[in-house]
């Protein structure tokens, strides 16, 4: 091979990569700016049913809190919710995690948490109907919802920084 046919196949190879790399940010970008656009707007007041028959209102609730959106056969959901429950337990009286079940059933989830402590509410949303008006797609999501009950944050997969976005909405 040549100095020419090495020096092609490199920038070959770099355009795919950059192709790539384009179309995964184009791809993704409409979820980001769809989930994104709802900042700074207020939530409906909604109740939902636990899976422990206790009603949860969103418009009783007077602290901070997060809707979780998570699944049980998501790897990433399962690993975040022992540490959610901690801090549910840490910021007790200041902010209120709400774990949104993406479309399974109650008797799944049931079984699911049969043998955890989970001290958060989770409620059961089978048909997706609370998750469509979010335009949930991906799982883990989180949407962070202030005292007022307005749409502060949205973090997409494990929140690094959940810690102080909540301490942010607790001050």
């Amino acid at each position: 091979m040549t100095k020419n046919d090495n020096l092609f196949i490199n920038i070959f190879f770099c355009l795919l990569l950059i192709s790539l790399i384009s179309y995964s940010v184009i791809v993704s970008l409409p979820q980001f700016v769809k989930s994104h656009s709802i900042i700074k707007t207020k939530i409906e007041p909604i109740t939902f049913r636990a899976i422990d028959n206790k009603l949860v209102s969103i418009s009783n609730i007077k602290t901070p809190f997060a809707l979780f959106f998570w699944s049980s056969s998501s790897e990433p959901c399962r690993k975040i919710i022992p540490m959610l429950d901690k801090i549910s337990e840490v910021y007790k009286d200041k902010f209120l995690i709400i774990g949104i079940n993406n479309g399974e059933s109650l008797e799944d989830i049931t079984n699911y948490f049969k043998d955890k402590n989970v001290t958060f509410p989770i409620i059961y949303d089978e048909d997706r109907l609370f998750s469509a008006n979010f335009d949930i797609k991906n799982i883990p999501t989180f949407i962070f919802i202030d005292e007022n009950k307005i749409i502060k944050k949205i973090s997409i997969g494990k929140p690094i920084f959940i810690k102080s976005i909540i301490d942010d909405l607790v001050d």
